[in-house]
């Protein structure tokens, strides 16, 4: 006596389309969080010369991560350099570490022209300051924001599988 199952291939079929269909809305949710994050960034960072907004980038690693999953990173670019005014002349700075400088609050104060941009990045909304922790201050934000929303992409997905 045989036992005959029907529509394994369908249901298949059907687990496989969710899963495609819930990997592109995640991935384009978790670009779009990285573009919102540079932004973020760029206007939360110390204005001088303009080096350190120029130099915030985004790239896509693909099987990196946990399990070797594809991520998006927002980093300063660690070959970007910047002119500094010292006793003895001019001398070329990493961005890099004048980033890190200001996001740990080395530099106290804002200068002229962050001031500026802080009045200005203020009118554009309550969360925004120019000051030290701009990048794990904006990363808080996207986070709290967008991992509600890759939640409720996936949850609908299956949901219209």
């Amino acid at each position: 006596m045989g036992l005959e199952i029907r529509g394994i291939n369908a249901t298949k079929i059907r687990l496989d389309n969710i899963v495609n269909r819930t990997n592109r809305s995640v991935y384009a949710l978790m670009e779009q969080a990285a573009k919102e994050m540079k932004r973020r960034v760029e206007l939360q960072t110390h204005l001088q010369t303009g080096a350190l907004e120029r130099s915030i980038r985004i790239r896509r690693l693909s099987r990196a991560g946990i399990n070797g999953r594809t991520s998006y990173e927002v980093y300063v670019d660690p070959n970007a350099r910047r002119n500094v005014r010292t006793r003895t002349g001019i001398k070329r700075q990493r961005v890099q570490t004048y980033a890190k400088r200001l996001e740990t609050g080395e530099f106290s104060g804002l200068g002229k022209r962050s001031q500026e941009k802080n009045s200005s990045v203020r009118s554009m909304g309550a969360s925004l300051s120019v000051g030290p922790g701009f990048f794990s201050r904006s990363a808080a934000f996207v986070k709290a924001i967008y991992r509600r929303k890759i939640e409720l992409a996936a949850r609908e997905a299956a949901r219209r599988g």
